[in-house]
């Protein structure tokens, strides 16, 4: 198919120099071009972008024609992260073109960094990296300037020029290493400065945490313990389980009684 085609060939213009297009940020490419995994990965997925938004039903499920092609047709299992690499790269790149150029280009460290964080965007078990993801939603967007004629390199031009404000923003925030960070304060500090017990609710306090450790990059963990404390006196987490009784408080009652 020809949007198979286009989509390979996007990829090998991209990675190479080209003086009719802009060149794109080392960031974007440095993961590509230096792991064979990786470049290999991003070549196959090109070649799938005709199925790229078609659904089918499965156990009365929707899954993308995608994941059904490398699993059931090509049945390349997870070689180079192709069963479950691919996949999100396709996912990923939806999130990414939605937020280019806004909110990505002029939202907060935390906005930007918080999409970047997606497992659908930033994911080493499965292979996925940021700046690889990135690169990957690029092609999925110069593939659609190819028609009879040839490439539009003024549309391709633009679309080169966003990614590459995005990285200059990423660099600018200096959010290469915040992205990978775990939560600056764990589960256990979190029940402890709070008084509650551990359950479902500690899904939300801890992205709330990764938010604004994002926002507050040069803060440390007794200020994030500080903003947690004042965030649970005004009850921004809602109804949260006071923590239990202490044995040793329960035992002196049960004595005095």
């Amino acid at each position: 198919m020809q949007r198979a085609v286009d989509g390979l060939r996007t990829v090998e213009l991209l990675l190479s120099a080209n003086d009719k297009l802009p060149a794109l940020d080392p960031s974007l490419l440095e993961v590509v071009q230096n792991d064979k995994s990786t470049r290999a990965r991003i070549r196959l997925a090109a070649l799938l972008t005709p199925f790229r938004w078609i659904l089918f039903e499965e156990k009365k499920k929707k899954i993308p024609l995608v994941d059904s092609v490398i699993r059931d047709g090509l049945k390349l299992g997870s070689m180079n992260f192709y069963l479950n690499g691919i996949p999100p790269l396709f996912k990923g790149a939806e999130l990414i073109r939605k937020g280019c150029p806004d909110p990505l280009t002029t939202g907060s460290r935390a906005q930007i960094g918080i999409l970047l964080r997606n497992t659908s965007i930033h994911y080493p078990v499965v292979g996925a990296e940021w700046s690889s993801s990135l690169f990957f939603a690029l092609v999925q967007e110069v593939v659609d300037c190819w028609s009879d004629e040839g490439l539009d390199e003024a549309k391709a031009s633009e679309y080169i020029q966003r990614y590459n404000s995005l990285a200059e923003t990423i660099q600018r925030y200096n959010l290469a290493e915040s992205i990978k960070a775990p939560p600056i304060i764990d589960g256990k500090i979190v029940c402890h400065t709070l008084n509650i017990r551990p359950g479902p609710h500690m899904g939300l306090i801890m992205d709330r945490i990764i938010h604004w450790q994002l926002e507050n990059p040069d803060k440390d963990v007794g200020d994030c313990e500080a903003w947690l404390k004042e965030e649970g006196t005004k009850g921004t987490f809602g109804p949260l389980p006071p923590a239990s009784r202490g044995v040793g408080e329960g035992s002196s009652k049960k004595k005095g009684r």
